[in-house]
């Protein structure tokens, strides 16, 4: 198994460059479920961040995208029920940072997750800091 930063994985989704998106393809073209590469948290959150932010990717299209990652049998990822359910609440309108966030912590046992940012507040579920 080897480990995949973000910006691998973000070379391989946005194609954005002549020689390093094709280095990309070669190398996830020859992990497998007996080789595979690993996907951290914190890559899963970096990648989304670059693609909305950076790529202006919003929606189904950056999701479709995330989803390609989270669901290919090549590549385990860490924590991945709980990534699998920031998934599914940024399918219902929660940013998936946000989600993933307020849920490692209530995997964690904490109570409530504390933010600033309203959205956040409404779609993830956390306690708006006010």
């Amino acid at each position: 198994m080897i480990g995949l930063d973000s910006n691998v994985i973000i070379r391989y989704l946005a194609q954005d460059d002549d020689v390093q998106s094709p280095m990309t393809d070669e190398l996830m073209d020859g992990l497998s479920i007996v080789e595979p590469g690993f996907v951290s948290v914190v890559v899963l959150v970096e990648t989304y961040w670059v693609l909305s932010r950076l790529f202006k990717m919003h929606g189904e299209p950056l999701l479709y995208q995330l989803d390609g990652i989270i669901s290919a049998e090549q590549i385990r990822i860490e924590k991945e029920e709980l990534v699998r359910r920031a998934f599914r609440l940024a399918q219902e309108g929660a940013d998936f940072a946000d989600a993933l966030i307020k849920l490692a912590g209530d995997d964690q046992g904490c109570e409530y997750t504390l933010t600033f940012d309203k959205g956040a507040v409404k779609n993830a579920g956390m306690r708006l800091f006010a």
